[in-house]
């Protein structure tokens, strides 16, 4: 008995399936239509010439390239060529503050007048130190070693008193 019952539940729950499907998709027929079609504007054709043109992003680098490097550093002061202009080899290109320059020049010459007078010193000294353990005989117990300034004299002085 209890295949009876399974089988009638079965049939009916299949023509209660269809009896829905049956109702619902009766109300799609008006679904299905297709919208009008879209209004368009129309031009007439023009016949005109067309410039081609890409845009690209890139590099472009010369094919031959100077580099242009100064012999001596120093503020620039003049610059005597304009970007371009044909150079050639051995021309002046910029004209570098002589200031600098004329100031070290200065600062050496007096470094050597004062290399000078202290040679010119020593000279003089070492000559009367020269004559002094002549006149001073009776005082030879310590033997005689060079006065304490010329530890003090700059190698540079020391150098001129040598040579």
């Amino acid at each position: 008995m209890s295949k009876k019952l399974f089988f009638r539940l079965f049939v009916a729950a299949i023509v209660l399936g269809g009896l829905t499907s049956i109702l619902t998709s009766c109300g799609r027929a008006a679904a299905h239509q297709r919208p009008p079609a879209p209004a368009v504007t129309v031009a007439p054709v023009e016949r005109k010439e067309i410039v081609e043109w890409a845009e690209f992003t890139g590099r472009s680098e010369a094919v031959e390239s100077v580099e242009v490097r100064p012999r001596v550093s120093g503020h620039i002061q003049q610059v005597r060529f304009q970007s371009g202009q044909m150079v050639k080899k051995g021309e002046v290109l910029f004209l570098i503050d002589p200031r600098w320059y004329q100031a070290d020049h200065d600062r050496r010459q007096a470094e050597l007048e004062q290399a000078t007078a202290h040679l010119e010193n020593a000279r003089r000294e070492a000559e009367r130190t020269a004559q002094l353990p002549r006149l001073l005989c009776w005082r030879r117990k310590r033997p005689w070693s060079p006065p304490s300034w010329i530890s003090n004299t700059p190698r540079s002085a020391r150098r001129l008193m040598v040579g």
